[in-house]
């Protein structure tokens, strides 16, 4: 990252001390993901899920992934890597009073 950063006027990084070169913030309040794969990702990098709001985990929220045929209770304030650039993914929804966001 840093020899990127040096070497390209042109790009900045996303915050202080950050070792992200991108971000997605999924603002909702009801953030769902239909399945997909993040095909302008790095197939052998991770991507990181922050599921954050807050919404009942064991009834809805969970986290997909389809090529492992695995559906993953996924509380707020969770944290997941996956190399999304390969792996479909995607979440359930959440009750109509919940909220659910992402990072």
């Amino acid at each position: 990252m840093e020899n990127l950063l040096d070497n390209d006027e042109s790009l900045t990084r996303l915050f202080s001390n950050s070792v992200l070169p991108a971000a997605t913030f999924n603002f909702g309040p009801k953030t769902v993901c239909f399945p997909h794969v993040d095909f302008g990702n790095l197939p052998f990098n991770w991507c990181w899920i922050w599921a954050l709001g807050s919404y009942d985990w064991v009834l809805g929220g969970h986290i997909v992934l389809w090529d492992l045929e695995a559906v993953i209770e996924f509380p707020p304030g969770s944290l997941v890597a996956i190399p999304s650039g390969v792996c479909r993914h995607s979440n359930t929804r959440v009750r109509k009073k919940e909220q659910r966001y992402s990072f």
